[in-house]
């Protein structure tokens, strides 16, 4: 019962408060609108605590807030340990295999933060799933916002759309609503591009340095396999503003320099691939237990000819799947439909194209192109539909952002009045 008025009190503050924070005062929401927002991703975190647990006996996010509780056992009765054995590696590399997915110090160190966190939290919570949910979500929120303030930016004509892909977008907001690094990884990205934004138009302020600095720092410990497309595409976007060059060519450059790279290595049969890191990362998800809903997929080979031959498996895994006539799981039945309204709304792009401009086209190129890199990744090395979704969720509204946005949607309303 006390849980239940901790969580309940906490909620109202949280609720009352958030809309006199001065870095929402600057959104153009209303207070009422935030706080509709706030009770929604709450809402969120605690609707997928209760269905994993009631419906998954083994799952990701009760046993981070399970682990979290012994971490903040050792919080309280050896602090020293507490920050001394999130050093430690069992491994006999210790250090090595930086992006391996599995079995490393670094992959170690990804649930550790997200413990780390919750033993904190649990100061408050005392180890209950749904406080530490609520606080999770709170700091989430603020990565919400700061999302949603650069998307205003980018299209200031667009306010629903930046709101449906900010808050919105329903396997975002469920996947990253929970306890688990995808509700880390999606806030660090979306203050990082936030920041990197502010620190190109606003002359490097230090805040804006720091805010940077931090935000990149969790998306190294806690992902750091973005970093690959992360840090040329960001050095190209400083450029394209500083220097007020055009950023399709650089954009498209980027992405011809890299397969020329790819292609050079392959022809004259160099060690060691940059394609090696996909390859490892499969291997490992390949090594793991088969989940329930496991995809076949064909063994990579660290060469492009072996790439460009499982690409179109790839491509119908992590951009078409699951279907809407999928059978298994009931939970696929949701996402199978947002899938299906986003191409939808891709082919309405097709038909129907916008003449509004973006003001900062860099940005849009920068979302497209990690969000395409990332799915790829997913797509070639990913072998279960489950965490498929799960994966993509956090990459989908860099995506379907310039997508919603390129509709010319006032041409679709005059089209439903002619038919009426």
């Amino acid at each position: 019962m006390l849980n239940y008025l901790i969580f309940i009190l906490l909620a109202g503050l949280g609720i009352y408060f958030l809309p006199k924070f001065s870095f929402l005062k600057t959104t153009g929401l209303s207070p009422r609108s935030i706080r509709i927002l706030f009770f929604i991703k709450v809402t969120a975190g605690v609707l997928i605590g209760w269905v994993s647990h009631q419906f998954y006996k083994a799952n990701d996010y009760w046993d981070m807030n399970k682990e979290g509780y012994k971490e903040y056992q050792i919080l309280k009765n050896n602090p020293i340990e507490f920050i001394s054995n999130l050093f430690y590696s069992p491994y006999a590399d210790k250090y090595g295999r930086f992006f391996s997915a599995v079995g490393s110090y670094w992959n170690d160190l990804r649930n550790n933060m997200v413990i780390k966190l919750v033993a904190i939290f649990n100061l408050i919570a005392g180890g209950n799933y749904y406080i530490n949910s609520l606080l999770f979500n709170f700091i989430a929120f603020f990565g919400c916002v700061a999302m949603f303030k650069l998307l205003i930016k980018v299209y200031p004509k667009k306010i629903w759309q930046s709101i449906f892909c900010a808050f919105l977008m329903p396997s975002t907001l469920y996947f990253t609503s929970g306890i688990h690094k995808d509700l880390i990884i999606i806030t660090s990205l979306s203050f990082y591009c936030y920041f990197l934004y502010a620190t190109a138009t606003q002359n490097a302020k230090i805040k804006n340095l720091v805010g940077l600095s931090i935000s990149l720092i969790f998306i190294l410990l806690v992902r750091n396999f973005i970093l690959i497309p992360l840090i040329p595409i960001s050095i190209i976007y400083i450029l394209s503003n500083k220097y007020s060059l055009k950023p399709s060519m650089l954009f498209l450059g980027l992405i011809v320099l890299s397969v020329s790279i790819l292609l050079i290595w392959d022809l004259t049969e160099l060690p060691h691939s940059p394609l090696g890191l996909i390859v490892d990362r499969q291997h490992d998800f390949l090594e793991l237990d088969p989940g329930e809903s496991q995809l076949f997929v064909t063994e990579l080979q660290p060469n492009l000819k072996d790439f460009i031959l499982n690409l179109p498996s790839s491509l119908e895994h992590v951009f078409l799947r699951p279907f809407i006539w999928e059978q298994g799981n009931f939970f696929y039945i949701p996402v199978s439909a947002e899938l299906l309204f986003i191409q939808i709304i891709f082919v309405l792009m097709l038909f129907f194209r916008s003449k509004d401009v973006s003001t900062d086209p860099s940005m849009i190129w920068l979302f497209l192109i990690l969000s395409l890199f990332m799915f790829l990744v997913i797509g070639f090395t990913i072998p279960n539909l489950g965490a498929i979704v799960r994966y993509r969720s956090i990459y989908l509204p860099f995506l379907v952002f310039p997508i919603i946005c390129s509709v010319r949607w006032e041409k679709l309303n005059r089209i439903r009045r002619i038919i009426k």
